[in-house]
C-alpha cells in the first residue's frame, strides 16, 4: 500500500508527545516574628501546567533554617487548591537542612488534577527560636515522578524524576498583612517592615524596668512593686521563669513566696519553692542573694506576656535590722532576651532594699533635782525617723547617766502611750537604762518616758552626754541626746551654837542651828549630824530630850557623850534650803572653871569628801564657865568692949551664883557634896566658950537669915551654910558673939 509523508511543527503544543516544561511562581509568609512563638508559615505556588496525579507531584521548600521544631516525618500541612481545601498532608520535615516535602495528593484523595495557573496554598507551623534572627532564604521545587510499567524495553532516563524550581520566591517585605499580633503585641508601632518574611525573629527587649519599695523602714514588712514593659511578647513555652535578681539584704528566708498581686494568668501568684524551670514563685536568698524566679503561667495565649504592656508584680519581703544603701535590681529572662534589665534608682527611698539608719527627729532629755541624795524624776522625750518593731528593736539604751546612787535593778518607768513594759533594766555601775519595746514606735510620734533614780553624794557638773541606741539594729547608731541631766550641787551650811549660863553648876541650855544652803541635807543619806566639842558639861552619856523649833527637822532626842562633848543630832526629816532649823537641850555645867570651847560641826556625807568640817567659836559662852571671885568684902563690930555681946555685920559681894549643892572649885567627882559654905577665917578674940547667935540679913531673898554658924574659937574660923542658893550681888549678914576679955588688935578676917 502505498502512501505519502508530511512534516509537524515541533513548537505546536498538538505535536504528539511534546512535553512542556513546568514553570512555577511562588511567594511566602508568616504569622509571627516573635521569639518562641508558634509560627505558622504560609508557601503559595502557582504551576502554569495542570499538576496532575499520575505526576505524584511532592513540593520540596527549602532554607527555613534555625526554627526549633524537630524534625519529623509527619508535620501537618493544610493544603488549598484554588481556593479549595484539600485533605491536609503529613509533610516530612528535617530540622537540620530546614527541608520541608510535602505529596500534593493523598493516595485516597478523589482530587486527580490541580488546573495550571490555580494558586496552591500549603500551611504548616514551625516554632522560632529564641533569639532574634534574620529572614531565612527560601526556595521552592516540585517533582514530579511517573510510574511506567515495567516492560522490556522501558528506557530509565525518560521516566526519572523531573524537578521544577520556582524561577523566585517572593517574600512579603512590607507586606505585613500575613502577621498576627492579636493577644500578643499592644504597641503602637507593630507589625513592622519584613516582619512577614520567612522565620525572621524580632529580638525582644525591655522598654521600661522600674522596682520601688514601699518602707525603707528597719525591720518592715516591705512592699515590692515591679512593673516592666517589652517590646514584643513573652511565651510560656519558651520562657519559663522571669528572674528578679539583686534584693540583697532581707531576712526572708529560702521559701514559696506568695505574691500578693500578679497579672492574672500571666504569671503564677505563688508555690513551692524550686530551681530554675520550677513552675510556681520562689525566693531564694541562700547567700543573701535576694533573688526571686517568677514562673509564666501556661494556658497559651492567655498566659502570654504581651508587648508593650505595663506588668506590676508586687510582694512584701522583711527588711534587715541594719541600714544598707539601696540594690541596683536586674530582670532576666533567660533564652530570649540577652541583656537583663536594671533598675534604676532614684536615689530616695523608694530605692529597692535601701534601709534606712535609725535617726531621732526628737530626742531631749530633762531632770528635776539638782540636790545631792534626792530623788530624781529624769524625762525623755523621743522620737524615731523610723518606725521600731518591738520584735526587731527589742530594747530602747540610755547611756551616760554617771552619778547616781541608785542600785542595780529594775526601775519602774513611766510613759504616756502602751509601747514600752512598764519595767526597765538599770545599771547604776555603767549609768545604762535599757526600755523595753512591746509595741510599735511610730516614726510619727512623740513618746515621753519617765523615770526616778537617786543623785549620789558628790557634787558633779551636768551630764550632757546622754546617749540614746538601739543596740540590735546597729552598734554604731548611738546618739547624744539634747540636753542635760544629773547635776548635783555642793551643799554649804551656815551654823551656830550658843550657851545660856557660865555659872559653875548652872544649867546650861545649849541651842544649836542649822541652815543649809546651796542644796538641802538629805535624811536618806545623813540621818545624823555631829556636833563635837561641848566640853565642860557634868552630865553623864545619856539620851537626852531637847526642844526641836518649829521648823522640825531633828527628833527630840539626841545622843550625848559628855568627855567629848559630842551630841549626834537625829534628823527627823531633810532639811530644807533657806531654812533654819534649831535644837536646844540642857545639860549641867561643871563646878569648875572652863574656857569656851570651838565647836567642831562633822560635814554631813551629801557635803562630798575632802571638804573641812565647819568650825564655831569660841563666842557665846559655849561652855564657858567662870570661877567664883569674892571681892568688896568688909566686916564692922558694934562693940569694942571686952567681955561685951559684939554684933558683926559681914558684907561680900560674889561675881556668880551660889548653887545650893555645888562645892566650887571641887572636882566633878565631890560636886554632889553639901555646899556652898561660907567660911570667915581669923575671928579671934572671941570669949572661949561664948555662943554665936543665929545670923541676921534683910537681903531679899535672904538664905543667909536665920542661920546657926559654927565657930572654932581657938581657930577663930566662923563658917555658916546658906539655906538655899545665893544669886549673883552683894550679900550681908550679922551675928553677936562675946568679946574676950583682953585686950585683942582686930584680926585679919579672910
Amino acid at each position: 500500500m502505498g502512501g505519502s509523508s508530511g512534516s509537524f511543527s515541533g513548537t505546536d503544543p498538538s505535536y504528539p508527545l511534546k512535553i512542556e516544561a513546568l514553570t512555577i511562581s511562588s511567594r511566602i509568609a508568616q504569622s509571627s516574628p516573635y521569639p518562641c512563638d508558634d509560627n505558622t508559615i504560609t508557601v503559595t505556588f502557582t504551576p502554569s501546567l495542570d499538576l496532575h496525579r499520575g505526576c505524584s507531584p511532592v513540593v520540596n521548600i527549602t532554607g527555613l533554617y534555625r526554627s526549633v521544631t524537630q524534625s519529623r516525618s509527619d508535620l501537618e500541612v493544610a493544603v488549598k487548591a484554588g481556593g479549595s481545601a484539600m485533605a491536609n498532608k503529613a509533610a516530612a520535615w528535617v530540622q537540620e537542612s530546614g527541608t520541608l516535602s510535602v505529596s500534593v495528593f493523598l493516595p485516597t484523595e478523589s482530587t486527580q488534577e490541580i488546573a495550571g495557573g490555580s494558586e496552591v496554598v500549603l500551611s504548616f507551623t514551625l516554632q522560632n527560636p529564641s533569639h532574634a534572627q534574620s529572614s531565612a532564604t527560601v526556595s521552592l521545587s516540585v517533582v514530579l515522578q511517573d510510574t511506567p510499567t515495567m516492560n522490556d524495553g522501558y528506557d530509565d532516563p525518560y521516566h526519572a524524576p523531573a524537578t521544577h524550581d520556582s524561577s523566585s520566591i517572593v517574600v512579603p517585605g512590607s507586606d505585613t498583612t500575613a502577621v498576627s499580633t492579636s493577644g500578643k503585641d499592644a504597641c503602637n508601632n507593630s507589625p513592622q517592615n519584613g516582619d512577614a518574611d520567612p522565620l525572621r525573629v524580632r529580638a525582644v527587649s525591655f522598654t521600661s524596668f522600674s522596682v520601688e519599695q514601699n518602707s525603707a523602714n528597719p525591720c518592715a514588712d516591705n512592699e515590692i512593686t515591679v512593673k516592666f514593659t517589652t517590646d514584643g511578647p513573652l511565651f510560656q513555652n519558651c520562657v519559663s521563669n522571669l528572674t528578679l535578681s539583686g534584693l540583697s539584704g532581707s531576712v526572708t528566708a529560702d521559701q514559696s513566696l506568695s505574691l500578693s498581686s500578679v497579672p492574672s494568668g500571666v504569671i503564677e501568684p505563688y508555690g513551692p519553692w524550686t530551681n530554675v524551670g520550677g513552675s510556681a514563685a520562689g525566693w531564694d536568698n541562700t547567700g543573701a542573694a535576694g533573688t526571686l524566679l517568677l514562673p509564666l503561667a501556661a494556658g497559651g495565649l492567655s498566659s502570654v506576656v504581651k508587648g508593650c504592656q505595663e506588668y506590676v508584680i508586687v510582694f512584701a519581703l522583711k527588711n534587715p535590722a541594719t541600714p544598707q544603701g539601696a540594690a541596683a535590681v536586674t530582670l532576666n529572662i533567660a533564652r530570649v532576651i540577652d541583656n537583663p534589665a536594671i533598675s534604676a534608682l532614684a536615689g530616695s527611698a523608694i530605692d529597692p532594699m535601701q534601709i534606712d539608719a535609725l535617726t531621732w527627729s526628737t530626742k531631749s532629755i530633762s531632770d528635776t533635782n539638782t540636790y545631792p541624795c534626792f530623788e530624781n524624776v529624769i524625762t525623755l522625750t523621743i522620737q524615731p525617723d523610723v518606725d521600731l518593731y518591738a520584735s526587731c528593736v527589742e530594747y530602747l539604751e540610755f547611756s551616760g547617766f554617771t552619778g547616781s546612787m541608785t542600785g542595780s535593778s529594775s526601775l519602774s518607768i513611766v510613759d504616756d502611750s502602751s509601747t514600752f513594759n512598764k519595767t526597765a533594766s538599770w545599771s547604776m555601775s555603767s549609768g545604762i537604762l535599757q526600755v523595753f519595746l512591746v509595741g510599735t514606735m511610730s516614726k510619727d510620734t512623740k513618746y515621753t518616758i519617765s523615770f526616778t533614780i537617786r543623785n549620789g553624794k558628790e557634787p558633779q557638773v551636768a551630764q550632757d552626754s546622754i546617749a540614746i541606741n538601739a543596740p540590735l539594729l546597729s552598734s554604731t547608731n548611738q546618739q547624744v541626746m539634747v540636753g542635760s541631766v544629773l547635776q548635783i550641787l555642793e551643799p554649804t551650811w551656815a551654823v551656830s551654837i550658843s550657851s545660856s549660863s557660865k555659872n559653875p553648876c548652872a544649867s546650861n541650855s545649849i541651842s544649836i542651828s542649822v541652815a543649809p544652803a546651796t542644796a538641802p541635807i538629805a535624811k536618806f543619806c545623813d540621818s545624823k549630824i555631829t556636833v563635837r566639842g561641848i566640853k565642860g558639861s557634868a552630865t553623864v552619856d545619856q539620851e537626852i530630850t531637847g526642844v526641836v523649833a518649829a521648823t522640825g527637822g531633828f527628833s527630840e532626842t539626841a545622843g550625848w557623850e559628855y568627855v567629848e562633848g559630842v551630841l549626834l543630832l537625829e534628823l527627823d526629816s531633810d532639811l530644807a534650803v533657806d531654812t533654819t532649823y534649831t535644837y536646844s537641850f540642857d545639860v549641867l555645867n561643871q563646878p569648875t572653871k572652863n574656857s569656851a570651847q570651838t565647836i567642831t560641826f562633822i560635814n554631813p556625807s551629801v557635803f562630798g569628801s575632802g571638804k573641812s568640817d565647819k568650825l564655831v567659836g569660841p563666842e557665846n559662852f559655849i561652855m564657858q564657865i567662870d570661877a567664883l571671885e569674892i571681892t568688896g568684902a568688909s566686916a564692922i563690930q558694934t562693940l569694942h568692949w571686952p567681955c561685951a555681946l559684939n554684933t558683926i555685920t559681914v558684907i561680900f559681894t560674889t561675881n556668880i551664883a551660889l548653887l545650893s549643892g555645888c562645892r566650887y572649885g571641887d572636882s566633878y567627882a565631890s560636886q554632889h557634896a553639901t555646899a556652898p559654905k561660907i567660911t570667915l577665917s581669923g575671928l579671934t578674940g572671941t570669949r572661949e566658950g561664948s555662943a554665936v547667935s543665929a545670923t541676921t540679913s534683910t537681903d531679899t531673898p535672904n538664905p543667909l537669915h536665920g542661920l546657926q554658924p559654927d565657930l572654932t574659937v581657938s581657930t577663930g574660923e566662923f563658917i555658916i551654910t546658906p539655906s538655899e542658893s545665893m544669886g549673883i550681888g552683894t550679900h550681908t549678914f550679922s551675928f553677936e558673939v562675946t568679946n574676950q576679955e583682953e585686950s585683942h588688935t582686930a584680926p585679919s578676917l579672910v
